[in-house]
């Protein structure tokens, strides 16, 4: 397996080479074909020559009059250079954790270049980016003289690159663009070739061009290329498909999509390779985030689709969110999964690359209300001192760390908006562990609940003084891990010392923690907290998921998120959102989920939408022959049956009709033999055999039916068909049991639209119940020709 060369420190300035750049915090996907395009660059195939060989001469000879106008620039210092040349890829902004991950081991054998190792780059160009416009690509000082093309994969936009925008306006043959969003807008000038597909990946577009330039030798300006992949390269398309069709089962994959990953396949791709990192793990952060999202989620029923909503806290950018989503979707009964995550503007990257992790505080959001319960994330602590704690003896801190042991458990976190109430009885052989005895709940709720809290204020006042001291309160913040400024602490103090003399007696302690478990003065508290605050520029990266089914068929994520220069795919789009202040979130998120109702949820199909109607039916008094003649007429499986008003009181199917007629084969053959041993005795038949052998269909069909209304939505039948494993169900009135349609399985199969082979638009099952009365009626009337009675 070939390593690729590191950059040489003899590089110099106007070399000739290409640029293939992935989008911002890079998938599987981006990188999987950025990685093949720059293999085709470098043998020399570009795409543009795929359309040269369809022109004409005249075409040609235009080509050859633009050779000769780039021979003139090239002679007046800015060189166009064509054929193999070397391609590097570039990562703008780093790569999800996976694809980290993969990196890790594999970077060494893919061509990929950070910005500032291109030929020519420095660290002063970079940091001089904003000005590139004033280069001058004739200069031979210039970092972009030779640039020749740039590639972009998987994306469409300027902001999709990042820092690597600065490349755009520096390709001397221009930009390409391969991607497969069909729907998405690009905003890249510059581009001058677009490529679009619609397939489940761009892997799949680049692993076709690799198969079909590997299938022949070709020349190109009279050099010669042919396609080798390596084994590495292979597996990396493989996880490009893998990733972005959700290992072929989203529905945006095509069949070309398996096919070009049976090729990487057969090209050699590692399946164990594969297996490792097409479904990672989450990260310790990550599952972090997933249990937040997972006990704060929001839920709404909505048209038969449920939606979640989840917004949480965090001290910085968190990678890799779109992973937790795609899992909160799954563990959850939702239909489509919202994530919202905000954190300080100002804070960049520190939970994402190695910086400081990120820490998620849940924060419940309603699709109903604009409330946004942030815990205070201040630095300081109340002593003002940056980042400084007071420090606790050991028994101490082996004591704290027991009572929030012992907490959890008990309360699972109910009331851990309450800072400073570790309620606990244990503190072995202190005065406080005896304060909750056995007799404490005689006294009923009130009496115990006074119990704890003696416990805790016992607990927590240190010196016996038998009150809270301002310091004592500060190390019970600290250690249930709240830590705010001086002022916010006073104005904490302030509302618990009641009578102002700087202490905390028993008894206000009690009050205050009886008023904020009520909410009120405890709301009013952070309300005064939260108005003191100056307004913090914050970020809001949000992540949609939506599961695959007929009632979020007209969910477009990548439409609902492009308000924010988002986008994505219908059913996976993300979206970043630059807040002013971090209760914005909650509005924004609102707007989206009332937007994707509005736009996304449509009215839920009804049964009468969509059954057969009118219907045929069967009379109780019809005997095996006559609906066995029904069935063999009218092809049918099943019919309902009605009495003269037209009430179903049963159903019979085709299993019914074959018991029906073996029970009459069998009665026919002992009337024979009673016949022919009649017949042998010279005796009378006996009596009973002159009666008929027919049976009336009321006493063997299925009396106990489970009916559908028109009014029942098609989710409500396919949950009775699958609790009650029926293939049908007649359709009555709402109020009445009169019959007025059958819904089929197949009926349902035509909803969903999975096969082409059953017509959607059928004419005969869409007309509205009134539209189809006159047709009913005359079927009524036609219906005693139907069967020919004996």
């Amino acid at each position: 397996m070939e390593e690729q060369p590191p950059p040489s420190v003899n590089e110099k300035r106007g070399e000739p080479y290409n640029v293939v750049c992935t989008h911002i915090t890079a998938d599987f996907d981006t990188l999987a074909s950025a990685i093949g395009l720059a293999k085709l660059w470098t043998l020399g195939i570009y795409d543009e020559h795929e359309e040269e060989k369809d022109e004409d001469d005249d075409n040609v000879k235009e080509a050859d009059e633009n050779k000769d106008e780039d021979d003139d620039e090239d002679t007046r210092g800015k060189r166009i250079v064509d054929g193999p040349l070397p391609t590097y890829v570039v990562l703008p902004r780093g790569a999800h954790p996976d694809v980290q991950r993969f990196l890790s081991l594999h970077k060494h054998l893919f061509p990929i270049r950070s910005l500032k190792s291109l030929p020519g780059f420095s660290d002063a160009d970079l940091k001089n980016n904003h000005h590139h416009n004033d280069h001058d690509d004739r200069n031979p000082q210039s970092p972009y003289r030779g640039l020749q093309r740039v590639g972009l994969v998987d994306a469409q936009r300027r902001d999709r690159l990042g820092p690597a925008e600065i490349l755009l306006p520096h390709a001397k043959k221009g930009v390409t663009i391969v991607d497969h969003h069909v729907d998405a807008e690009s905003d890249i000038p510059e581009a001058v070739n677009y490529i679009v597909e619609p397939v489940g990946s761009v892997s799949t577009m680049i692993a076709e061009r690799l198969r079909n330039a590997g299938n022949a030798r070709r020349k190109h300006g009279g050099f010669e290329t042919k396609v080798e992949l390596t084994e590495a390269e292979a597996t990396l398309l493989a996880l490009g498909i893998h990733s972005d069709t959700g290992s072929l089962v989203y529905d945006s994959t095509t069949a070309k999509d398996a096919t070009m990953l049976g090729w990487a396949m057969e090209m050699g791709a590692s399946q164990a390779a594969i297996a490792e990192h097409a479904k990672p793990s989450l990260s310790d952060e990550q599952q972090t985030v997933l249990t937040q999202a997972l006990i704060n989620v929001n839920s709404t029923t909505i048209r038969g689709v449920t939606i979640s909503t989840v917004l949480l806290s965090a001290d910085g950018f968190i990678s890799g969110l779109a992973a937790v989503t795609k899992d909160a979707l799954d563990l959850s009964s939702s239909d489509i999964f919202l994530l919202a995550v905000c954190y300080e503007a100002t804070r960049g990257n520190r939970g994402g690359g190695g910086g400081k992790k990120g820490k998620t505080n849940g924060n419940k959001h309603g699709n109903n209300n604009n409330n946004n319960n942030n815990d205070d994330d201040d630095n300081g602590n109340i002593d003002g001192a940056e980042s400084k704690q007071t420090k606790l003896s050991k028994e101490a801190e082996e004591r704290l760390q027991k009572v929030k042991k012992s907490t959890v458990k008990a309360l699972s976190g109910v009331e851990a908006e309450v800072p400073i109430l570790n309620k606990s009885s244990a503190r072995g052989g202190t005065s406080g562990s005896k304060m909750i005895n056995s007799d404490s709940w005689k006294g009923g709720d009130v009496a115990f609940q006074r119990q704890r809290l003696a416990a805790t204020f016992a607990f927590h006042d240190t010196d016996r003084s038998g009150f809270l001291e301002r310091d004592e309160i500060a190390v019970a913040l600290r250690s249930s891990g709240f830590y705010i400024s001086q002022d916010n602490f006073d104005t904490v103090i302030d509302s618990i010392d009641e009578n102002g003399d700087g202490h905390i007696s028993f008894e206000e302690f009690v009050r205050f923690y009886t008023e904020m478990e009520e909410q009120n003065k405890w709301d009013k508290i952070k309300a005064d907290i939260e108005g003191s605050f100056t307004k913090t520029p914050s970020t809001m990266t949000i992540i949609g998921r939506v599961k695959a089914g007929v009632n979020v068929r007209n969910v477009n994520l990548n439409k609902l998120f492009q308000k924010f220069n988002g986008g994505g795919h219908p059913k996976a789009a993300s979206a970043t959102v630059k807040l002013e202040d971090e209760s914005e979130a909650a509005t924004v998120l609102n707007e989206l989920v009332e937007e994707l109702i509005e736009t996304g949820l449509t009215e839920q199909l009804t049964v009468g939408d969509f059954m057969q109607s009118p219907v045929l039916s069967a009379k109780p008094t019809m005997t095996e022959k006559q609906v066995e003649d029904l069935f063999i007429r009218y092809d049918v499986r099943a019919l309902p049956v009605v009495d003269d008003d037209n009430k179903v009181i049963g159903l019979v199917s085709y299993k019914e009709v074959a018991a029906a007629k073996m029970r009459l084969t069998n009665k026919q053959e002992k009337r024979l033999r009673q016949m022919e041993k009649a017949a042998k005795q010279g005796k009378p038949l006996p009596p009973e055999s002159d009666r008929p052998l027919e049976s009336a269909l009321k006493g063997w069909m299925k009396q106990h039916v489970q009916l559908a209304t028109a009014s029942m939505t098609m989710s409500e039948v396919e949950n009775i068909l699958l609790e009650t494993d029926v293939g049908c169900m007649p359709v009555v009135t709402d109020d009445t049991k009169e019959l007025i349609g059958m819904v089929t399985r197949t009926d349902l199969l035509r909803q969903h639209r999975y096969y082409n082979s059953l017509h959607y638009h059928n004419k005969g099952f869409s007309d509205s119940i009134a539209a189809r009365k006159p047709i009913i009626e005359l079927r009524k009337k036609l219906k005693k020709f139907d069967i020919e009675n004996e």
